[in-house]
């Protein structure tokens, strides 16, 4: 019929084919604009559905596939015709506009470590419409990893204890393949290096342990001892001690010479405190003791950014806003909080099926019953001293957070062909760094570990990683402007040529010239102090009473909260837990509200 039609029209077929194509055309991309505006619209104004997103937020993915399923047969037919590229065009866009306003039951500020456990403790108690904040492009805070040539650097040595109580309930080891260390350390001592280790876990290193001038013998027997008997006592109890310093304890308490407490005690807790041991509490000392008895210190195979990167997806789609700085808080007059932010992102441009796009700068404006503050303590304090109640500031007394000191550290990252000159995954100490006795300014290196050799995916086939960690203090993280630029006292190059001669005498300058420096972090605040001791924030990690005067409190105003390491241990222990003990905070009052 149509071959006939089109005989007695006397109408040549190909061109009626191709006007029939163009009109369809015309018409898809007509109906694809339609759907896709609409789509973005209504990603940010309606609850999508609980299986996609039940937090009004959709991410450019949902709606690329959303507008493919709204196509219909016109989309269908052109499928046909399209490119191959074109389907990743629809992936690849860039998320959808951030509306001006967006609504929220609670709004946590900050995608750290305390951040994700509070946004994760809420959604399972089944809060609707949280929303996670972040200022940077991705979550983690201080814990992440940065890939740089194919190496996993952490941003600062840093490692997961396995054993840790709160990350037991909140994380999926499977998924982190986690690496372990050897239990113990090498440490280097009068220019040689002497093994410290477990001999309960691992029995074949007694011998060497013992001979080495690292502590006495009736030193090793009492810290066996201490081992032994810390296995069979509750966390509970070890938070109860009578607290002193950790340098007191370990000599006065428990007896230990200072040939163990220099050459072992010192490097090794003053690698994860960043003070000295006259600064660190006697408690954490066996909160830690014991993690390390009753597990490992490992590192995820894909480093320390894939713990909070599963955190993360384990939340709902859409509920973390990323690139978005929170400016300032107000209390409204009916208990409302209203926060204006800043979004720095690029947004798609008005064509569907292109991956360019135009860097914006955004004002937005959040409105929620609950804020979290899950950020560092200054710039907590700097939205704190933003908050307007009804239209004027508040009492500073209502409001302000006590900021502990800032502990520091510097870390160099060295690549290196073929093996390093320790294989085993262990980590290395200076048995001669006591930072009561270096002088502030000082370069001298901590610690190394080769991250390399606890997970071959921390360097590419045929190379390894080294780490190198200095103790951070003033002088390193001390800036001057120069040129109309603010930049580093101590430059990198200094720095690099001060660590590059110590790692000659470390092993040889033949061995250390070879290595190529990957990135120098300097990290201001890397976690806060234990000082002044009693360290009241070790009241939190076992009470669940969170209105008890000994628990640093939670909730600073009216709806707004405050979550972090600072709020409780200096650990990433502590930081899940405060996110974790938040939530409920929230959850409680909700509950409460619902009763009456």
């Amino acid at each position: 019929v149509m071959c006939l039609a089109l005989k007695i029209l006397n109408l040549n077929m190909l061109t009626l084919f191709f006007r029939f194509v163009l009109c369809v055309t015309l018409l898809d991309s007509t109906f694809s604009l339609i759907k896709y505006n609409r789509n973005c619209r209504n990603s940010f104004n309606h609850l999508i559905s609980s299986k996609r997103n039940n937090y009004g937020i959709s991410t450019s993915i949902d709606v690329a596939k959303e507008t493919k399923k709204s196509n219909g047969f016109l989309g269908g037919f052109l499928s046909i015709f399209k490119r191959k590229s074109d389907s990743k065009s629809a992936e690849n866009l860039i998320p959808v506009e951030v509306p001006e306003r967006i609504s929220a039951e609670v709004v946590i500020v900050g995608a750290g470590m305390a951040g994700l456990a509070c946004a994760k403790e809420l959604v399972a108690a089944g809060v609707q419409n949280v929303l996670l904040v972040e200022s940077s492009p991705k979550a983690g805070g201080r814990v992440g990893t940065d890939v740089v040539d194919g190496y996993q650097l952490d941003k600062g040595f840093q490692v997961f204890i396995d054993s840790y109580p709160e990350s037991k309930k909140l994380l999926d080891f499977d998924r982190l393949k986690l690496k372990p260390f050897l239990p113990g350390a090498l440490v280097r001592y009068q220019k040689e290096f002497y093994l410290v280790s477990d001999p309960i876990r691992r029995p074949g290193d007694l011998i060497p342990t013992l001979i080495s001038p690292i502590g006495s013998l009736l030193d090793k027997i009492k810290v066996g001892v201490l081992s032994i008997a810390i296995r069979f006592t509750a966390l509970s109890d070890l938070l109860n001690i009578p607290e002193t310093n950790t340098a007191e304890y370990l000599s006065n308490t428990l007896g230990l010479s200072d040939s163990i407490v220099d050459r072992f005690f010192t490097p090794f807790y003053q690698g994860i405190f960043l003070s000295p041991l006259s600064e660190q509490s006697s408690r954490m000392l066996g909160f830690l003791f014991k993690m390390f008895t009753d597990g490992a210190a490992t590192l995820p195979a894909e480093g320390m950014q894939a713990i909070p990167d599963q955190l993360a997806a384990d939340l709902p789609v859409g509920v973390s806003l990323f690139n978005t700085r929170v400016e300032a808080l107000t209390v409204n007059n009916d208990g409302t909080v209203s926060i204006r932010a800043t979004k720095h992102a690029p947004f798609s441009p008005s064509a569907i099926n292109t991956t360019t796009t135009t860097a914006e700068r955004k004002t937005l404006f959040l409105d929620c019953k609950n804020v979290v503050i899950a950020t560092c303590p200054p710039t907590a304090q700097r939205l704190l001293d933003s908050l307007q109640i009804n239209g004027s500031n508040p009492s500073p007394r209502d409001v302000k957070i006590s900021i502990p000191t800032a502990r520091s550290s510097v870390c160099l990252y060295f690549a290196l062909k073929g093996l390093p000159p320790v294989t085993d995954p262990i980590l290395v100490l200076n048995g001669e760094n006591k930072l009561s006795s270096v002088g502030d300014g000082s370069t001298v290196i901590n610690n190394i570990c080769f991250p390399s050799q606890v997970s071959s995916l921390y360097a590419p086939d045929g190379m390894s990683l080294a780490s190198v960690t200095i103790i951070g203090n003033e002088k390193l993280m001390a800036k001057e402007s120069r040129d109309g630029k603010d930049v580093y006292v101590l430059s990198d190059d200094e720095l690099e040529l001060s660590v590059r001669s110590q790692l000659a005498e470390w092993w040889s300058k033949e061995v250390t010239d070879s290595w190529t420096l990957l990135r120098v972090y300097r990290i201001p605040y890397a976690q806060p102090a234990q000082t002044p001791l009693p360290y009241r924030a070790i009241s939190a990690m076992t009470s669940e009473d969170l209105q008890s005067e000994d628990v640093i409190p939670v909730q600073l105003a009216n709806n707004i909260y405050c979550c972090g390491d600072h709020r409780n241990t200096a650990t990433l222990n502590g930081a899940i837990r405060s996110g974790v003990q938040v939530g409920r905070a929230i959850i409680k009052e909700r509950q409460l509200e619902l009763k009456k």
